[in-house]
């Protein structure tokens, strides 16, 4: 009888082992057995693919394992993941509900979900002073083309304890800002502060620089290539900033 999981073995394969008994009882070395090699590699392989199908089979038939809901990076698992969050938040105060108010805008925003403005403007009520949250408002809207949004945000950020290196920054946005906004006034009069905040940063000077040029503010201008002439290292950018200062103050000349 075949045995449940060993292939079956023809019984020819059997015939072709020829065992020779005569004088084993006097001499057990005297025993000899003859078998055809090819026969015998023919079983082994048969016992090895049987084997295979086997273990084949057995994987096909472990259980699959239960996707996890908060892992993955799709659309709706992030929602589950920021709707979890929000959930959380309804038992913290203060900062850290913010901060989870936050994450939860941050998730939402990902999959383009609306509920990220409300989510950013419910953590700025929890935590009106937060930069954090400002600044991803801010982002938010700014990326969304809502560039009075964006500026009402800088502007108070501004109003914040902040450094002169974030200062500097959101003064520097701001005149982006207000420059594709058609105020250039207000972009200049923005520049000239980021400057004013860190003097001795070349990239303050330089904006400075362009952004009283594209206003048509010679004056101003000027004034902002001798802060940048003063700020910058290189000589060669020096060399062609004073070239420039010397041209601007020639057409201003005419001018008058």
């Amino acid at each position: 009888m075949t045995r449940p999981h060993e292939p079956p073995m023809p019984n020819d394969e059997l015939d072709s082992f020829d065992i020779e008994l005569d004088g084993a009882e006097e001499s057990p070395s005297s025993i000899e057995i003859s078998y055809d090699e090819r026969e015998v590699t023919a079983v082994h392989d048969a016992f090895v693919d049987a084997r295979e199908v086997a273990r084949r089979a057995a994987v096909r038939s472990r259980p699959k394992i239960e996707r996890l809901p908060l892992v993955g990076e799709d659309r709706e698992t992030r929602i589950r993941r920021a709707e979890l969050l929000r959930a959380l938040s309804e038992n913290a105060r203060g900062g850290h509900r913010a901060r989870l108010l936050l994450s939860t805008a941050e998730l939402f925003e990902t999959v383009g979900d609306p509920r990220a403005v409300r989510m950013l403007d419910n953590a700025l009520a929890e935590s009106p002073a937060d930069p954090v949250a400002l600044r991803a408002r801010r982002r938010l809207a700014s990326r969304a083309g809502r560039i009075q949004e964006a500026i009402a945000d800088l502007r108070a950020e501004l109003e914040l304890p902040l450094g002169p290196i974030d200062r500097a920054f959101a003064l520097a946005l701001l005149a982006e800002r207000l420059e594709a906004a058609g105020e250039p006034v207000g972009a200049v009069d923005a520049a000239r502060e980021a400057h004013e905040a860190v003097p001795d940063s070349p990239a303050t000077a330089l904006l400075w620089v362009n952004t009283a040029a594209r206003a048509g503010n010679a004056p101003e201008t000027v004034r902002a290539l001798v802060a940048a002439i003063q700020s910058v290292r290189s000589p060669s950018l020096r060399g062609l900033l004073a070239l420039e200062l010397a041209h601007r103050a020639e057409l201003a000349e005419k001018a008058d």
